[in-house]
């Protein structure tokens, strides 16, 4: 294989490689906001009644 066409692979595995890590981190990037939002209902859950507040936001905070 010439330099040329080697150079041509290689940046198609990278391609391919960012493609992947681009799929699979989307759904992540998605789900932040409502993580978010969860872990800020959870600490006003327990700072407005921490004797109400389930052991389980306990622990998720």
């Amino acid at each position: 294989m010439s330099v040329a066409t080697k150079r041509l692979v290689a940046i198609a595995r990278i391609v391919a490689v960012l493609k992947t890590a681009f799929l699979t981190v989307r759904p992540v990037l998605y789900l932040l906001p409502a993580l978010f939002v969860a872990h800020i209902a959870i600490r006003a859950i327990m700072s407005a009644a921490p004797k109400i507040a389930p052991k389980w936001a306990i622990l998720a905070v």
